[in-house]
């Protein structure tokens, strides 16, 4: 074999061990993105839900009213999101969303009956409500399980709820942040109920 060959063979040699590390590293890099794109989800930390307040307003504009929203999980995975929302409260016509595993889906349409002004039954994020301002209640509440109720056992965050009551006179007292904590010790479940400033209207032991 000359020396053309010989130089010709080893280029190519290289080239091949060049290309078969960019399709390895092609193949990681499209594993990672799948694999983080299905563990894609938020959870109830201040970081996550300050996310979620964005994708939401992403998703439906930061001028949609929402009735209810509503974030489920448990051990801080796999949380889903449900919301009823409109971007024309004068409709009176709601979709149902739900945010599972990284994607949206339409569940349903959503037809209202309410008396007088739409928007008296409705709220907007950053407005009247704040997912921000839902972790301080989370805080609240797990605070006052341990120091209040003397309760040491591991507890797990399992509901944020954030909804329009259906007997309302005034926002103030008709928008309700509802928390639930699980009790991993005994699998009781405690529910704390806010108005929405924050003040407590019942908590269920």
């Amino acid at each position: 074999m000359n020396k053309f060959n010989l130089l010709f063979c080893s280029k190519s040699f290289i080239f091949a061990i060049k290309m078969k590390k960019i399709v390895f590293l092609s193949t990681i890099l499209i594993s990672s993105l799948l694999f983080s794109s299905c563990k894609k989800g938020f959870n109830f930390q201040k970081e996550s839900l300050i996310q979620l307040s964005e994708e939401l307003q992403n998703k439906f504009t930061e001028d949609a009213w929402y009735t209810s929203i509503i974030i489920r999980g448990q051990n801080g995975t796999h949380n889903t999101v449900v919301v009823d929302v409109t971007k024309d409260p004068n409709s009176l016509k709601q979709e149902q969303w739900a945010y599972d595993g990284g994607f949206w889906e339409k569940k349903s349409n959503i037809s209202l009956e309410v008396e007088g002004e739409p928007t008296n039954y409705m709220f907007q994020i950053d407005n009247e409500i704040s997912l921000e301002f839902a972790y301080n209640l989370i805080d609240k509440t797990l605070d006052d399980l341990k120091n209040e109720e003397e309760i040491l056992d591991p507890l797990d965050v399992r509901t944020l709820s954030i909804r329009s009551s259906s007997e309302m006179n005034s926002k103030e007292e008709g928008v309700l942040y509802t928390i639930t904590i699980f009790n991993e010790n005994t699998a009781k479940s405690y529910s704390y109920v806010y108005y929405l400033n924050g003040e407590l209207k019942n908590k269920n032991l």
